[in-house]
């Protein structure tokens, strides 16, 4: 029996360097270094990225028969650190509430 492969598989990546960067950049629409391979390689190669600062990357993803078609930085964020709008308060009365945040 034959097994069909479905026409999108979505991959997550713990990391940029799972994915090529020719790959990766070529489908950029334009040049944007802030989402370039080599600008969030540097990123996680550098400590900028990584999970005991609350960043743990998780890059999404989206491959045509092992071919990737679409792509986007993602980054799970376990804490408040380093953000631009603090949501200490929404933290503090979720411990008070029981939760682990």
């Amino acid at each position: 029996m034959s097994q069909t492969i479905p026409p999108l598989q979505a991959r997550f990546h713990a990391s940029i360097d799972d994915i090529p960067a020719s790959d990766w950049d070529a489908l950029l629409p334009q040049y944007n270094p802030f989402v370039s391979h080599g600008f969030l390689c540097a990123l996680e190669r550098g400590g900028c990225i990584r999970a005991d600062w609350g960043w743990q990357a998780h890059h999404l993803g989206l491959y045509e028969r092992g071919r990737l078609v679409a792509a986007a930085p993602l980054y799970l964020k376990g804490n408040s650190h380093g953000e631009f709008v603090f949501d200490w308060s929404w933290a503090s009365a979720w411990q008070r509430a029981g939760g682990e945040y």
